[in-house]
């Protein structure tokens, strides 16, 4: 039987249907029996047909995934892919139905494994027609020191973002981090694998609305020994465009009993920022007793090495790392 004959053959049999329940209707018009016994009739005659035509009506293209169907909050500028478009290809959403109901699960899980998702919040379907997406995309927060030149870009929980996504001059948009792993551990979307990159994600993340300002370059850790890098035993400083440097201390929720929070630390900077006019100077300044900020007398000056005169470049093994992208 032909697909056209298929469909008269279906036609002809709900023209039918449509007939007996108008007529079962104007008999039983008295009887509120009689039009429960009419909606138990219709509901399992629509089960039948849906269970004989409905993977038809599913596999319709009008109730196929696609990308004008999804809806996610707004991309922030610092994306450059199109996140839901490379979701609906890796995915190969296309091939879902919006009538299937498991299809919102599979579309959060392919979202979850973008490398720009942070998280998912929930997927909700509207009628048979859209679906909503509520995500929060990932942050970049600091970029660090590659080997030999370039850097790498890490979002606010220590995650490698894609690198050649970022031009050079983007990479000056960010604080950036020296004296770490200059290689991550895994590729793009994974932890970049160095617990000093995560703490000082979160340094830069303290400092996110005031270290333009502040005319900071770079956060760099500090650890007493070699046996000590590992260790919690690490504590940060910061350094300005003119080599000025800072001691921070310890990250943000990782300060010992008697040093500043990270909250603190800041409002000192910016307060000694107003009444000096800059963070620059003959002293050294220490963030971390909790009572006050401490001054003392810089004996020698530091510079910032030639990364904050020479244009930044993306890392030559980012190619690679491009390919291992979620």
């Amino acid at each position: 039987m032909t697909m056209s004959a298929s469909r008269r053959n279906r036609n002809s049999w709900f023209s039918r249907q449509h007939d007996l329940l108008k007529t079962l209707v104007q008999h039983a018009r008295s009887s509120v029996g009689s039009i429960g016994l009419l909606l138990v009739i219709a509901t399992a005659t629509f089960a039948w047909a849906w269970a004989r035509w409905g993977s038809e009506v599913a596999r319709h293209p009008r109730f196929s995934v696609s990308i004008e169907k999804i809806q996610t909050p707004p991309q922030p500028t610092w994306i450059q892919s199109n996140v839901i478009e490379e979701v609906v290809r890796d995915g190969n959403l296309e091939n879902l139905s919006l009538l299937d109901h498991s299809t919102a699960l599979k579309v959060d899980r392919a979202f979850a494994l973008h490398r720009w998702v942070r998280r998912v919040e929930r997927v909700d379907k509207q009628s048979s027609r859209r679906l909503i997406v509520q995500l929060l995309y990932r942050r970049p927060a600091i970029m660090v020191k590659a080997d030999p030149d370039g850097f790498w870009p890490v979002d606010t929980e220590g995650y490698l973002l894609p690198p050649n996504e970022f031009s050079e001059l983007q990479t000056r948009e960010f604080l950036h981090v020296r004296g770490v792993t200059p290689q991550p551990a895994g590729g793009v979307g994974t932890p970049y694998g160095d617990e000093r990159v995560n703490a000082a994600a979160r340094i830069a993340l303290a400092l996110d609305e005031v270290w333009k300002d502040l005319e900071l370059y770079a956060i760099e850790p500090r650890a007493a020994n070699r046996a000590a890098v590992y260790s919690s035993a690490v504590t940060y400083e910061l350094v300005t465009r003119k080599g000025t440097r800072i001691v921070w201390g310890n990250p943000p929720e990782k300060e010992r009993q008697a040093e500043a929070s990270a909250a603190d630390k800041v409002q000192r900077l910016v307060e000694y920022a107003q009444r000096h006019g800059s963070l620059d100077g003959p002293s050294v300044i220490d963030l971390t007793d909790f009572r006050a900020m401490r001054i003392t007398p810089r004996i020698a000056g530091s510079l910032p090495d030639n990364d904050s005169q020479r244009e930044s470049r993306v890392p030559k093994s980012a190619q690679q790392s491009a390919s291992q992208q979620r």
